[in-house]
C-alpha cells in the first residue's frame, strides 16, 4: 500500500501540519504501508526532520516571484488568507505533484494544507485510488473520499455541503492524530491522584512561535503572584528565531526556568506539569489527552473556533490574543491557581480525547484495501 502526503511547514505555516502527518505516517508504516512526503522548501521547513524519521521527501521549490506579486490563482474568497502558503499557485502545485507521482500506483493521497481546495484535489484524484483531506477550517469545498477535522465543537454538518455525498467525514478530538506515547502516558496519569497545586508550569506557544509569545509570557509572569518553588518549562522548536532571547530571559526569571528545544518526550513533560499556557493548535489535544489544563492564547484566526470550544468545555481558560497577554494572564492565572478549579479543569480535559484517534484513522485508511 502506497501513501503520499502533501503538507508544508514554514515560519508562517508553523510545524503542526507536518507533525500530525508524521504521526499518521509512522502509524501507517507499522502496518506495512509505504509513505512518502511532498513538501515545498519554505523557510522554516521540516524536510530534514521528515528524512530523519526515515521517510522519503520530494522537495518542491518556492516560487518567490509568485510571492512578490505574480498573478495569484485563487480558488475562492476564503483562500485569500492562505494564498501564499503553497509558495506557488495551486495549479502549478498540483501539476508538480502529478509529475512526481508519474505512473506509480498510489492508494491514498493525504493532503493537509489550507492552500488547496476542490480544484487542486480534483486534478489529483485521478492519480490516486483515494484522496484524504485533513482540515481545521470548514470554509471551502473539497473533492475527497475522506475528510478529517479533529477540532472540538466541529460536527459532520459543517462539511455536508463542502464534500461529495460519498465522502466519509471524521470530526472531533476522538480522531485527533496523537502519537502512541500520549495514550500510554495518559494511563499512568489517570492512575495518580492530583492534589491541585501549581508546582510545574509549561509554556508551549507552537514550534516556531513567530510572534515570540513565549518571551512576552515570561516577561508578564515576573509581575504575577506565583509560588516561590514554581518550576517553568518553555517548549520551542529550533526553527524559532527567538530561541537565544528566550534562553537569556529564562536565566533572569525568579523561578527555575528551562528551555526545552526539540528531541524531548513531550508527553512526559506534559504529564509532569500542573498547568500550561499554550496556543489552541494541534498540541491542545495532546494536553487534553494527559489531563493538562491550559490558559489559551490565540495567535491566529484559524485558532479562534477551537479556543472557544475548549473554553466552553471548562478545561481551559482564555487569555485572549497576543496583545492581551500582559493584561489578562495574571487574572486567568489567579482563577486556575485555585485547587478546585485546577482539579476540575484537569478532569474535564481528560474527557476531550483518549489518544486513540490515530489508530482509528489508520483503520479507516487500511479498510480501503478491501474495497
Amino acid at each position: 500500500m502506497n501513501v503520499v502526503f502533501r503538507a508544508d511547514a514554514s515560519l508562517t505555516i508553523g510545524t503542526g501540519h507536518i507533525m500530525r502527518c508524521l504521526t499518521l505516517a509512522e502509524a501507517l508504516r507499522k502496518e506495512g504501508v509505504n509513505c512518502r512526503f511532498i513538501c515545498r522548501e519554505h523557510i522554516g521547513n521540516l524536510n530534514a526532520l521528515i528524512r530523519q524519521k526515515g521517510f522519503e521527501v520530494l522537495c518542491l521549490p518556492v516560487d518567490y516571484l509568485y510571492q512578490n506579486g505574480k498573478t495569484i490563482k485563487m480558488f475562492s474568497e476564503d483562500s485569500v488568507l492562505y494564498a501564499d502558503w503553497l509558495g506557488t499557485d495551486w495549479e502549478t502545485d498540483a501539476q508538480q505533484v502529478i509529475s512526481s507521482i508519474q505512473e506509480e500506483i498510489i492508494d491514498w493521497i493525504i493532503v493537509d494544507h489550507y492552500g488547496v481546495d476542490t480544484h487542486w484535489e480534483s486534478l489529483l484524484k485521478s492519480h490516486s485510488k483515494k484522496l484524504m483531506v485533513i482540515d481545521d477550517l470548514a470554509n471551502r469545498r473539497h473533492d475527497c473520499d475522506l475528510i478529517l477535522d479533529q477540532n472540538l465543537g466541529r460536527n459532520a454538518k459543517n462539511y455536508l455541503s463542502l464534500v461529495p455525498n460519498n465522502c466519509e467525514i471524521l470530526v472531533g478530538p476522538k480522531f485527533a492524530l496523537l502519537r502512541d506515547e500520549f495514550g500510554e502516558i495518559r494511563k499512568k496519569v489517570l492512575s495518580h491522584k492530583s492534589i491541585g497545586k501549581l508546582h510545574n508550569l509549561l509554556i508551549m506557544m507552537g514550534g516556531v512561535d513567530l510572534l515570540n509569545a513565549s518571551g512576552h509570557i515570561l516577561r508578564t509572569l515576573i509581575n504575577c503572584d506565583l509560588p516561590q518553588d514554581l518550576k517553568i518549562n518553555v517548549v520551542i522548536s529550533n526553527k524559532s528565531p527567538w530561541i537565544e532571547k528566550i534562553r537569556e530571559q529564562a536565566i533572569q526569571m525568579p523561578w527555575e526556568t528551562k528551555v526545552l528545544v526539540d528531541g524531548l518526550k513531550l508527553s512526559y513533560v506534559m504529564s509532569e506539569s500542573d498547568l500550561a499556557i499554550g496556543a489552541p493548535g494541534i498540541s491542545a489535544w495532546e494536553r487534553c489527552c494527559v489531563g493538562l489544563p491550559t490558559l489559551l492564547v490565540v495567535l491566529a484566526e484559524n485558532q479562534i473556533d477551537a479556543a472557544k470550544a475548549l473554553v466552553d468545555s471548562g478545561c481551559n481558560q482564555s487569555v485572549g490574543g497576543f496583545n492581551e497577554i500582559s493584561t489578562n494572564l495574571g487574572r486567568t492565572l489567579e482563577i486556575m491557581k485555585d485547587p478546585v478549579n485546577l482539579l476540575r479543569s484537569r478532569e474535564l480535559a481528560f474527557t476531550i480525547t483518549d489518544g486513540n484517534g490515530t489508530n482509528l484513522v489508520v483503520q479507516k485508511l487500511l479498510s480501503s484495501r478491501n474495497e
